[in-house]
């Protein structure tokens, strides 16, 4: 998903979502959460909420797009 695409979701700008999305990426580093795959059954688990979250930023879309 775009930028252009989260902004039009959460009804602000493109350059306004770029600055919140950069700014939590930011805090993140700073509290040194790491990036990291799951594995095992964590995966499986993760794996199995993907087609709702498809699902859901679809119909969000539809409705902001008309």
């Amino acid at each position: 998903m775009t930028t252009r695409e989260i902004a039009r979701l959460f009804l602000v700008s493109e350059a306004t979502m770029a600055a919140r999305i950069t700014r939590a990426k930011k805090k993140i580093a700073q509290a040194g959460i790491p990036y990291r795959v799951p594995d095992g059954p964590e995966l499986g688990e993760r794996r199995d909420g993907v087609p709702d979250v498809r699902e859901r930023r679809a119909a969000a879309y539809q409705t902001v797009t008309g």
